[in-house]
């Protein structure tokens, strides 16, 4: 998993990057388009791994999150300040505490199956509402640009 997300996560900072650049040539708005996309695309193969049966076919399934779920990295750190906030505070925070509380509240009734239940019904979710949040953003984006000091 550590090579998947590590190696993966590398490979999709670095083309979310690449490709927003090529892209915001004609609209800027692909610096959150391209993020909103990837997280839209990582969350049904997100949400799979969590309740399939056989590890391995998880591990498989978890190549493509492992990628494109990085690619929003670049763009926002380039992009807003308040990123480290959000990924510190929510994500690193409330993230895995929520998973857990889930995961115990789960336990009594889905035994070892309630991790994985608790990380579909959290994850995938939250992944889905990125990619919406990123598209509101990307109605703003080419307007902040403007009013952007040089």
């Amino acid at each position: 998993m550590a090579l998947i997300l590590g190696v993966g996560g590398a490979v999709g900072v670095v083309g979310g990057g690449f490709i927003s650049d090529k892209l915001s040539k004609r609209d800027k708005r692909w610096y959150m388009w391209v993020p909103m996309l990837a997280v839209l695309a990582g969350a049904p193969f997100t949400a799979f791994a969590y309740t399939v049966d056989d590890q391995y076919v998880a591990l498989l399934t978890m190549f493509v999150p492992g990628i494109v779920l990085n690619a929003y990295l670049g763009n926002l750190i380039a992009m807003t300040p308040i990123l480290f906030f959000i990924l510190n505070i929510i994500g690193m925070g409330l993230g895995p505490w929520s998973v857990g509380a889930l995961s115990d509240y789960l336990t009594p009734s889905l035994q070892s199956e309630a991790l994985g239940m608790a990380m579909f019904y959290i994850v995938a979710p939250v992944m889905c509402l990125s990619g919406v949040c990123f598209y509101i953003a990307s109605r703003y984006l080419r307007v902040d640009l403007e009013n952007a000091p040089k």
